[in-house]
């Protein structure tokens, strides 16, 4: 067939399917891609007050003789819902905001007794970008379910105000869904009124400079979800803005100069319970600090070492941001001092757990 031909039955064809018989010139390129919009991820994960879930754990009332060998051991100190401590210490009111920088990249719906929220319309999937984790209760927070834990048996969690707290755990979107993040809320029954107490300023004068609430943790398993504070761990300034402040719990009413939750600021050095406030003065230089880690307690020669090895547990340094006007929370966890030999060489090599999906 003739090149002629070919030719006038494409230009037939494209007529009678009402299409134009103009071919485009040489040289002319169509641009058959539009461009896509940016990739978001999805955001979601728990949030509780850290202050409020030690307080109902050490306020739990036995379950039975502890002599007898019968009685159940008490719930593990773990972020789960249906855990006594995690439902009690549930913030009901209040949200979570995706935070790039100072612009809010996403909100949470007001959170229910279940504890959980997500976000997932303006968070980038964006590796070059830091996201912070802030809860706020714009119209007020009731702390736990109170209904299904009645005095005299339960001591109730006292109420209190609460302030805007940002996680010192930065996000990174990597994937896209981004679960099980951790947010936290502190009120003024703990910490804030012990240092208020304490240092005689009010607590708003003490956010106005900035507050940030250190929990040094015991090694664990489950990484986030374990909340056991590990005593005995010193905490010192290495550098920055600020005066650190260690911190203890005693029963409520037992502690001159305790606040409400029963929190109160000690004279000694290291605290007990591995609580610390880095209190930073208004007008100070807006200057990261660096914070130190020493576990001072030695498992004794002779003595059966923890399921974590033996201590003094390593820990690695913090640097955080204290922003005036600001509380914010981090929980610093220690690493194990096992060491493991290394798999025989005909052994198969099996992967490590892929934990992305974490986001960290």
């Amino acid at each position: 067939m003739r090149a002629s031909s070919i030719i006038s039955s494409v230009m037939l064809a494209a007529s009678l399917t009402g299409c134009s018989a103009e071919l485009p010139l040489q040289g002319e390129t169509a641009t058959p891609y539009a461009e896509l919009p940016p990739a978001k991820t999805a955001v979601s994960g728990i949030i509780f007050d850290p202050e409020a879930f030690h307080f109902a754990a050490a306020t739990f009332p036995p379950l039975g003789d502890p002599s007898d060998p019968m009685t159940p051991p008490p719930p593990p100190r773990m972020l789960v819902l249906g855990i006594p401590y995690m439902t009690r210490a549930v913030p009901v009111g209040a949200q979570v905001r995706v935070m790039n920088g100072d612009t809010v990249a996403d909100s949470s719906e007001t959170v229910t007794p279940g504890a959980t929220w997500q976000v997932g319309q303006g968070v980038l999937r964006d590796e070059t970008l830091t996201y912070a984790l802030r809860a706020e209760a714009p119209d007020g927070v009731v702390i736990g379910a109170e209904g299904d834990f009645p005095p005299p048996f339960f001591e109730p969690i006292p109420q209190a105000k609460y302030h805007p707290t940002t996680s010192l755990s930065p996000l990174r979107t990597l994937n896209t869904s981004c679960v099980s993040q951790v947010a936290m809320i502190v009120g003024e029954a703990g910490a804030l009124s012990a240092l208020s107490n304490s240092t005689g300023r009010s607590i708003d004068n003490l956010v106005s400079g900035g507050v940030a609430l250190v929990w040094v943790l015991s090694p664990g398993f489950f990484f986030d979800f374990e909340n056991n504070p590990l005593g005995g761990v010193e905490m010192t300034k290495e550098s920055g803005p600020g005066t650190v402040y260690a911190l203890d719990w005693a029963m409520p009413g037992s502690v001159a100069g305790q606040s409400p939750m029963g929190y109160f600021v000690t004279s000694e050095p290291v605290s007990p319970l591995g609580y610390y406030a880095v209190v930073v003065p208004p007008g100070s230089p807006a200057e990261p600090v660096a914070l130190g880690f020493e576990d001072s307690v030695t498992t004794p020669d002779g003595e059966m070492p923890g399921e974590f090895g033996p201590r003094p547990f390593p820990l690695a340094p913090a640097f955080i941001e204290v922003r005036p006007g600001e509380v914010s929370v981090l929980r610093k966890s220690a690493f194990p001092s096992l060491s493991f030999p290394p798999p025989p060489e005909d052994e198969e090599y099996v992967p490590s757990t892929d934990m992305s999906v974490l986001c960290r």
